[in-house]
């Protein structure tokens, strides 16, 4: 069978629009999957960029909890040495332990049990919990002897201070009083050194202020 000229060229026509359509849908198909995978690779950029935030927040607290512990047990170490249970039995024992092992020559016969718990005046607007238990303490030491005890006392608590004291002799006779930064180690005024022989024990009365977390404690004045 022959084909006619026009026969040939309608064949060819539709062979040329079948390969056209084809060509057309295939680039619209591709066209569309194309842009499909950009979304998708902009999600997937995004879905990343999230997850790597997160764990950058996870670490971050992870460190804060860190750093949190390591505060929390800073302060309970300094806590530790703070009055803290039967205050009157914890002040007892801490100035007992401290003139033992230091082998300060000072003789403390009496703490009185009229202590009381109040705001801190130690540090001004020191926060809560904390407040302060001041102690009446006395005892006997030779002049020299007691200023080498109050120096050590203090330096070796830093959470206790002498907020006053007063020496005199047995007959209250020659008293001489002051604060913890009046010097008695040798360099106070010349009047104080004669009245305080250092050849002689002396009584003191010193007042005692201790931090403490305990608001109320057994035994203890209001």
């Amino acid at each position: 069978m022959r084909l006619t000229k026009q026969q040939k060229d309608n064949i060819t026509a539709i062979g040329i629009g079948a390969v056209l359509a084809v060509v057309v849908l295939w680039y619209s198909v591709m066209g569309m999957q194309k842009d499909h995978l950009v979304v998708l690779e902009k999600k997937r950029d995004s879905l990343v960029e999230k997850v790597d935030g997160a764990k950058k927040l996870v670490d971050g607290m992870k460190k804060r909890q860190i750093e949190l512990q390591d505060l929390v047990d800073e302060v309970a170490e300094k806590e530790s040495f703070m009055a803290s249970g039967d205050l009157y039995s914890w002040v007892w024992t801490e100035l007992s332990n401290f003139t033992r092992n230091k082998g300060h020559e000072v003789r403390i016969p009496l703490i009185s049990r009229d202590w009381n718990i109040g705001p801190s005046r130690m540090i001004p607007g020191f926060p809560e919990p904390y407040q302060v238990v001041t102690y009446k303490v006395q005892g006997v030491a030779y002049y020299h002897d007691f200023g080498s005890f109050l120096a050590d006392f203090e330096n070796t608590h830093p959470y206790l201070r002498v907020q006053s004291f007063r020496l005199f002799r047995s007959e209250n006779q020659g008293e001489t009083a002051g604060r913890p930064s009046d010097s008695i180690d040798g360099s106070s005024n010349q009047t104080q050194n004669q009245q305080a022989d250092s050849s002689e024990k002396l009584n003191f009365e010193m007042e005692l202020v201790a931090l403490t977390k305990t608001a109320k404690a057994d035994g203890g004045a209001p």
